[in-house]
């Protein structure tokens, strides 16, 4: 252990000798230098050292350097030799420390496997201890229920119990008699035949809520529903909603795919021939509603209302429901008859749309009746047939009515003049336009387009009960009277001195963002 101040004082003196080591090289040594070597600085450089304690002993001394240089590495040799021997006497307490650093490392690693296995049984006792208070609260909870539902019902059981002393009356007493049971009896039957009565009242009651409407023999399509003539029953309560009597529902699932799920192909025969045998009561139903439409008083079906009649509703879901029907099935006659029941329809819905007073309100309630049936039958998951394609063609003529209706009575004056004036180069000098006739059109619609255009969408929402088909019409319209328009701005521009009016005209791009507007809140 005291080799390390050794090596210290060696490390020490190895700093000091390094200027002696050159010193000495130089004095000693001289005769190794070559003839050629300066030694100017010399005297300087010593008279430098002279201040230097060791130095100066050195050469006051006289000792030289390699001998000096060699007592110092005998000294170390020395100090080497003394360190060993310091370890060598020291060896059997060192092996007897690392004997007891592994005892002690082998006593550490089983007190480590102990606590490990502390740590596992703890973690289990606590995942019981959990569970245990889970099952104590579930046990204190149906505890809890027991107790409420043992009071609630030891008071009932008291209610309904009857006391020994009344059955030793009964029994061994004087009211033991037939008289005293008959009145009980009677007593009793009368006290149950309230209260089961009033039970027995309330579910009919409530059976009566869950009643289907169905047509019966005497619902027709084109009877008025607040008829109370000779076709509706004494005393009959009318139907809660009659205009919704023929849509069949969920009883397609009866009609259509229940026997052959069940496979009993057996019955398919005698199905067929009860088939043939209700054709002629169905043919005379049939008729009896194809004759129900023409036949209808208008005067008490009109109501002063544009929105889809309930005839038109009935006979949309009464066509759905025998094309659904039929679907797989196609029977000419059938859709002959289906053709004689769509004319007989749009005749009355003709005749109903007179009533308005004026031709627009007439073209709504055709619209909205159009395309309330086209609706039924999309619904019903079938094509629709002719009925559906002839609707669509005359919902579309009725559409394109109702634009041109629409946009006259906002724009009468611009429409007027874009359809007397052709274009300029074919038209001939008689029609030929001037300034004072395109003015003041131009400045008339870009005082108030805007304007006119909020009040057409507001007649839309007002007037058509499909919201998407009120704003078909609308983005109809407002196209319409973008070509109206753009025809105008041509004219205005091919006539002389138009480019004056430059300023007044709406640009189309204003129009076009005005419609997308629109577009974008429906």
């Amino acid at each position: 252990m005291e080799a390390v101040p050794a090596v210290e004082t060696l490390e020490g003196q190895n700093e000091r000798f390094d200027l002696g080591v050159f010193v000495g090289d130089l004095a000693h040594d001289e005769e190794v230098a070559s003839d050629d070597e300066s030694l100017e600085g010399l005297q300087q450089e010593l008279d430098d050292c002279k201040n230097d304690q060791e130095v100066a002993n050195i050469l006051a001394n006289g000792i030289k350097l390699r001998e000096y240089t060699k007592g110092v590495e005998n000294n170390i040799r020395q100090v080497e030799l003394d360190s060993i021997q310091d370890y060598i006497k020291e060896s059997e307490n060192l092996i007897s420390l690392h004997d007891q650093i592994r005892d002690c490392d082998n006593i550490l690693s089983h007190m480590e496997t102990l606590l490990t296995g502390f740590q596992t049984e703890i973690g289990s006792i606590s995942s019981e201890i959990k569970v245990l208070q889970e099952k104590s609260m579930d046990m204190g909870l149906k505890l809890k229920n027991r107790k409420a539902a043992e009071s609630k019902l030891s008071k009932f059981v008291e209610d309904i119990i009857v006391p020994p002393r009344m059955i030793d009356i009964i029994i061994d007493a004087e009211e033991h008699a037939k008289e005293i049971y008959a009145e009980v009896r009677a007593a009793y039957i009368d006290t149950m035949n309230k209260v089961l009565s009033a039970h027995f009242r309330a579910y009919i009651q409530a059976l009566e809520k869950l009643q289907l409407d169905i047509a019966t023999s005497t619902d027709l399509l084109g009877v008025e529903t607040r008829s109370t003539g000779f076709l509706f029953s004494i005393g009959k309560e009318p139907l809660k909603s009659r205009s919704s009597v023929f849509a069949l529902g969920e009883r397609i699932n009866i009609l259509k795919l229940i026997m052959f799920k069940r496979r009993i192909p057996c019955l398919d025969s005698y199905l067929d021939k009860v088939n043939m045998s209700l054709w002629p009561r169905f043919k005379m139903v049939f008729d009896l509603h194809l004759n129900s439409l023409r036949n209808a008083n208008i005067k008490t079906l009109w109501e002063d209302d544009v929105h889809p009649h309930y005839v038109t509703r009935r006979y949309a879901e009464f066509t759905a429901s025998l094309l659904h029907l039929n679907v797989e099935h196609g029977d000419g006659q059938l859709d002959l008859n289906l053709e004689r029941l769509r004319m007989a329809i749009e005749d009355l819905l003709v005749k109903l749309a007179k009533m308005f007073t004026k031709p627009k309100l007439q073209t709504i309630f055709l619209i909205n009746n159009y395309d309330l049936m086209i609706a039924v039958l999309k619904e019903a998951g079938t094509e629709g047939g002719k009925a559906q394609l002839h609707f669509e063609e005359v919902l579309k003529s009725n559409i394109a009515i109702y634009v041109e209706e629409l946009l006259l009575e906002h724009f009468s004056d611009l429409i007027k003049f874009v359809k007397t004036h052709p274009a300029e180069d074919t038209a001939t000098s008689s029609e030929k336009a001037s300034v004072g006739d395109v003015e003041p059109l131009v400045k008339d619609f870009a005082s108030r387009w805007k304007a006119a255009i909020e009040l057409m969408h507001k007649d839309v929402i007002t007037s058509f009960s499909n919201f998407l088909c009120g704003m078909e019409i609308l983005k109809a319209a407002l196209t319409q009277l973008l070509l109206y328009y753009t025809r105008l701005t041509e004219c205005v521009k091919k006539i002389n001195g138009g480019s004056a009016l430059n300023k007044d005209l709406v640009s189309i791009s204003s129009i076009l963002y005005e419609i997308k507007k629109y577009s974008r809140t429906f």
